[in-house]
């Protein structure tokens, strides 16, 4: 009887144990996040749709007034 007390026990703190660790992780992680940087965005030069930068040819057009100026 004992014994099955002390497995008891050990098992209780061995879970305990593990959720304090998960949640000192957790806390970890959240505080080390980054909020999303923005992009700055730009006109497109055929339709006049805002889109990120990166997203425009090097005309300055979107994907679609590309197609279509072909």
């Amino acid at each position: 009887m004992n014994i099955f007390r002390l497995l008891v026990l050990a098992g209780i703190v061995w879970l305990v144990y593990k959720i304090l660790q998960r949640w000192r992780i957790d806390i970890s992680r959240r505080d080390s996040q980054t909020p999303d940087r923005f992009e700055p965005m730009t006109r497109c030069a055929g339709c006049g749709l805002y889109l990120p930068s990166q997203s425009l040819s090097s005309s300055g057009r979107c994907g679609a007034c590309e197609k279509n100026r072909s």
